[in-house]
């Protein structure tokens, strides 16, 4: 008997409309002729363009003021080659400039896929049976840039998802560097780049940092040291996106959970965020703890991020470590095991299983799973994170096979033992059909809860939709075969 997953027909549709306000960088000359222009305006002819510009903008931006005034500061250095004082300048002109340096970017116009989903952390002024659910999904505007963007909802106990209404005055929130660096933790993370740089080099930085330094110190040092020859500037780039891709976002108390937008501002991951994975975490007080994951692209290469919050207000961003550059969509487990985290990644061919003290740093990776079924033969990865279930931990796969077909299924491990696979399903839950762009996408399941005791899997429909499934944890569980049992399709 085929077992199948039961599609829901609620959908999440990008939204071109939807924008956020970015600073418009062009080269130094047009910044100059623009700021030249603007400047050669009188008083008059600034207070009227500015008028036609705010009455243009209500209901698209938030805090119009502070942002135009973030974007004049960025201009500074070029209105001073103009050779006018930015500070003599009139609050108009001021803001006329930092309009003048402000584009729409739609950051859903290209795309919006990859769901992942949690409890949310506010589940009051529910009915009995009803969940309020957060999901992340990557989106895509043009230049296919990518950010992560939040949705979110009640399910009932039917499991009918009712979106909850989303905002438009998105923001990409505020980035925030420490004030300082823990010398005993940078000296870790330096020493997880791949190994590919010499013992002598790190010594000869690290003797010369105090036990807690700045931003600035370090730059300072790494200069010298590259200025006397004593490390390669290949060293001094990569501690530099180290530094850079480690960082706080910060959003303002009135901004709604789908106005917040996760986008890329370092030069180091400029193409953005993908493969979003979240993760509601348990801790031993219950209080809310979310951890997510997800792949920084820069556009030449990969590396994988980790970030945590409480709220969805403050986020903490830092980077991933893999000891095998083979492996690739990181997801946590949800608890600890004997005092350590847990990881999954996956190579083309398995599933493979971390532990570590910290959550940053990653090895000794051991393979739970190998492609068995043809439909998972050409590439297999898991999707998401492990689902903690009475039977065990309960690990939705995504493989495709010949032809470049998709399909999901489950594997069950050992609930005090996650390398221990005890059972799997001998069947597909959900397989694309050609010409539907049904599961099209590299990574199109973010995991999966349970609630009412069923499972409930988002995943792509197309580049531009997404849903999700459900089934029966009995059912499902009733379908699954014992190891020893698990014969190859």
């Amino acid at each position: 008997m085929l077992i199948e997953l039961k599609q829901n027909s609620f959908r999440f549709t990008a939204d071109p409309t939807l924008v956020i306000p970015l600073f418009r960088n062009l080269s130094d000359e047009e910044n100059l002729r623009i700021i030249k222009g603007i400047l050669e305006l009188s008083d008059k002819e600034v207070d009227e363009v500015l008028a036609v510009v705010v009455r243009s903008l209500p209901g698209r931006y938030r805090n119009i003021t502070s942002l135009f005034e973030k974007h004049f500061e960025q201009v500074n250095p070029f209105i001073k080659q103009a050779g006018s004082d930015p500070e003599s300048l009139s609050d108009s002109r001021k803001s006329l400039l930092g309009a003048a340096f402000t584009f729409d970017f739609p950051v859903e116009a290209a795309g919006l896929f990859s769901p992942s989903v949690a409890f949310h952390p506010d589940q009051t002024e529910l009915n009995s049976g009803e969940k309020r659910l957060i999901f992340v999904l990557r989106a895509i505007g043009p230049g296919h840039k990518s950010s992560l963007v939040f949705r979110s909802g009640v399910i009932d106990r039917n499991n009918q998802f009712t979106p909850e209404p989303s905002g438009k005055l998105l923001s990409a929130g505020e980035v925030v560097f420490p004030e300082s660096y823990s010398k005993e933790r940078f000296v870790k993370k330096l020493h997880c780049l791949n190994g590919k740089y010499e013992d002598r080099f790190y010594d000869r930085l690290f003797t010369r940092l105090q036990d807690t330094f700045t931003a600035s110190q370090l730059k300072s040092e790494l200069e010298a040291l590259v200025e006397a020859h004593q490390i390669p500037e290949s060293f001094f780039i990569e501690v530099e996106q180290a530094l850079e891709t480690s960082f706080e976002l910060d959003f303002s108390i009135d901004a709604g959970l789908s106005e917040k937008i996760i986008y890329p501002f370092s030069e180091k991951e400029k193409k953005g965020y993908k493969s979003p994975v979240l993760v509601k975490f348990d801790t031993p007080q219950n209080d809310p703890c979310y951890m997510g994951t997800c792949i920084a692209d820069s556009g030449s290469g990969l590396r994988y991020k980790l970030f945590t919050t409480s709220d969805f207000y403050h986020f903490e961003f830092s980077n991933l470590f893999l000891d095998d550059e083979q492996l690739s969509h990181p997801a946590l487990f949800p608890v600890k095991f004997n005092g350590k985290y847990a990881l999954l990644a996956s190579k083309r061919n398995g599933i493979y299983l971390a532990f570590s003290s910290d959550l940053n740093h990653w090895g000794d990776f051991v393979c739970i799973y190998e492609a068995h079924h043809a439909w998972e033969l050409v590439k297999l990865t898991h999707s998401g994170a492990p689902l903690h279930t009475p039977q065990g931990w309960l690990i939705i796969t995504q493989g495709t096979g010949p032809g470049g077909k998709t399909t999901l299924s489950a594997l069950l491990f050992d609930k005090d033992n996650p390398a221990k696979m005890v059972a799997a399903l001998n069947e597909p839950l959900l397989t694309s059909t050609y010409g539907d762009g049904l599961l099209q996408f590299g990574q199109v399941s973010g995991g999966a809860i349970l609630h009412n005791e069923t499972l409930i899997v988002p995943f792509s429909i197309t580049r531009f939709n997404s849903t999700y499934a459900e089934i029966s944890l009995e059912v499902l569980m009733k379908h699954m075969v014992a190891v020893p049992d698990l014969k190859r399709r």
